[in-house]
């Protein structure tokens, strides 16, 4: 039977910068922030956590862009992705 690999402890006496980013972040959310929060929830349950982790993300811009939108473009909208890269099938 094979050995399970041991876990990796990060505390703050063994990295304390990665430590501190993992910490959850010590501001809240604005009215505006909170506002973008709701309306992704609402359209998709589950995208508010993803939006408000990207608000309090220091390396995302979401705060920022949040800050510049006007209020009335604060609205959930569906759209359409496809990946436009053609990938040619293995052996041919």
């Amino acid at each position: 039977m094979t050995e399970r690999p041991k876990t990796f402890q990060i505390t703050p006496e063994s990295n304390p910068d990665i430590w501190a980013l993992l910490q959850p972040p010590e501001r809240e959310l604005t009215a505006k922030e909170l506002h973008v929060v709701e309306v992704l929830e609402q359209a998709r349950p589950g995208l508010g956590d993803v939006a408000k982790a990207n608000i309090l993300n220091p390396n995302s811009d979401w705060a920022e862009q949040i800050e510049q939108m006007p209020e009335e473009e604060i609205v959930a909208r569906t759209a359409f992705v496809s990946n436009s890269f053609s990938y040619r099938h293995i052996g041919h």
